[in-house]
């Protein structure tokens, strides 16, 4: 077997964030901010696959000053809970064209979720790797109350979270 290579996430290049619903318009919120790691040996990628991304809640933006000063203290309590964290435990391939179901551990305002989720998973020739996938996942599961704002605006429990993760192998890696 090849030894296992270790994946750093290039930070000008990742994103990581969430689609929400409101009664007034619907919304992004998302951040660069986006670090961790991913191991796996390419010959026998299934069996040894894992990772651990992380992406700092703190620096979260919806494009709307006020909105993100609320959500960020009010909501999310980045004082408490500065990030968020998904933990790889299972990977497999669905299909052969680099489709994946990535299962783990998604961490959200201290409360931990197994997940299963699609995405996809590319070796680039250049070296890269590239992983992108998304979940729907409702705020409440994570003890996240959706804001309520002058008993008008009211936004939407259910929640999409996506990542784009571009990771280039770390220097010492075969």
């Amino acid at each position: 077997p090849s030894p296992i290579a270790r994946f750093v996430p290039a930070r000008d290049r990742c994103v990581a964030g969430f689609d929400a619903t409101s009664t007034l318009h619907d919304f992004r919120g998302f951040t660069k901010n986006v670090s961790g790691e991913i191991r796996f040996d390419k010959d026998r990628l299934e069996e040894t696959a894992s990772a651990e991304i992380v992406v700092d809640v703190r620096t979260l933006d919806t494009g709307e000053p006020e909105r993100d000063q609320e959500m960020r203290e009010e909501h999310l309590e980045v004082s408490k809970y500065p990030q968020m964290k998904f933990t790889l435990t299972r990977f497999r391939r669905s299909d052969p064209a680099g489709r994946f179901v990535l299962n783990g551990a998604i961490e959200i305002h201290g409360t931990s979720r197994e997940v299963e989720l699609p995405g996809t998973f590319e070796l680039r020739p250049d070296g890269w790797l590239h992983v992108k996938g998304d979940l729907a996942a409702k705020m409440s599961d994570f003890g996240i109350a959706p804001p309520v704002t002058a008993l008008v605006l009211r936004v939407g429990d259910e929640i999409k979270i996506w990542f784009e993760v571009w990771a280039r192998p770390e220097r010492n890696s075969p």
